[in-house]
Parts: C-alpha cells; structure tokens; sequence
C-alpha cells in the first residue's frame, strides 16, 4: 500500500503518470492444470517453500500485537461461512439477462453484421490425420510425467474412447488452420512460460 500511495501522491502533485514494476507470482500456477514446475521448476521450488501473504501479514499483526491467534481463527471461521453461503447461493441461482448487460450492448455490432457466416468444419478424415499427428511426441525428446499423461489422453479422443476437450480443440482448430495453408500466431505473456501445458 505504501508503493500506491507514493504513486498517487507523486501524481498529485507533479501531475506526471507514475508506472509501478509490480511483481508477484501464482502460488499453485496459471489455473487448476497449470503446472510451473515445467517451465520454471527453480522458481515453483522456492515458491513453495515461501508462505502466503496470509501467513505473512497474519505473523506480522501477531507480532505487533495487533490482533490474537483467537482474532484469527475467528476471522478464518467468518470468511470460511461466507464463501460456504455464496456457494449454496450458487446452486439456485438463475441468470437474468441483465446480468449479462445485454441492454447496454445494443450497438455493438455482432459477427453477423460485420462478415459473412463462413464455414467454419473440416471433413472427419482432416480432424483424425491432424490429430495423429498432434499425438506424435519425437523419441529423442525426454517429456515430463504429466505432458505424457496429456498425450495419452489426447490419443484417447482422437481414438473415440473419450470425448475431446479444450485444450485438443484447441490443438484441432490450429492444426486445421494450419494444413490449410493459413498462419496461426500465438501472443500474449502467458504463451512464453508455456503457461498452458496443453499447448
């Protein structure tokens, strides 16, 4: 907070925009099937041995004495209920069209109004010899336990025994794309860590 408030201070008064380099990382990765540990296994390493902010900022009050252990567990108990009553609140939920700002969006111009619908599948035969070739890992090449996995599982749905997911779509669609002679351009930050094992 002190690095905010000297930012938003040095712009109040030199009216100059201020950038802040703020680095920080993901305990346990990207998303649920991240894993780090392939791309930066040094850095995940001491990641995990480091505490939580929570724990950080709970020893620091502790210290000060700010707050007691029984303040603690007694905050942990007050937001463990909130998010067990938001869970259950979630089970009933039904979206109104609202929500979804459907009534402040009546300008923007959908696919439809700006191109053609053009066709957008492949004959089956495309979709089989693009996934064979997408299952193909190089024998030289020594590949990580859970890549193998991921692998494995992809030759399972180009094979029918299991039901293709996201992340071989994916693969399928840039594959397709591919064999069609188009280029297919990747961008972003999460694309250099390798962020998504399923690419």
């Amino acid at each position: 907070s002190h690095v905010m408030e000297l930012a938003a201070e040095y712009r109040q008064r030199w009216k100059k925009d201020v950038v802040i380099d703020l680095v920080c990382y993901r305990k346990y990765g990207h998303n649920e099937i991240d894993e780090p540990t392939f791309t930066q296994p040094l850095m995940y390493e001491a990641i995990k041995r480091h505490k939580t902010a929570v724990e950080l900022y709970r020893d620091k009050l502790l210290g000060e004495g700010v707050l007691t252990k029984k303040d603690f567990k007694d905050i942990d108990k007050r937001v463990e209920n909130l998010l067990i009553e938001g869970y259950e609140a979630g089970k009933d939920y039904v979206p109104k069209e609202r929500d979804w700002l459907a009534s402040h969006w009546k300008a923007f111009k959908s696919p439809e109004q700006l191109s053609r619908i053009r066709n957008t599948g492949v004959p089956m035969d495309a979709l089989k010899e693009v996934g064979q070739a997408i299952c193909k890992i190089p024998e030289n090449l020594n590949v990580h336990k859970a890549i193998q996995r991921v692998y494995q599982n992809r030759q399972k749905m180009v094979d029918g025994e299991e039901g293709v997911d996201w992340g071989m779509a994916e693969a399928l669609a840039f594959g397709t794309l591919l064999k069609e002679g188009n280029h297919v351009r990747l961008s972003g930050q999460d694309c250099e860590r390798g962020t998504f094992s399923h690419r």
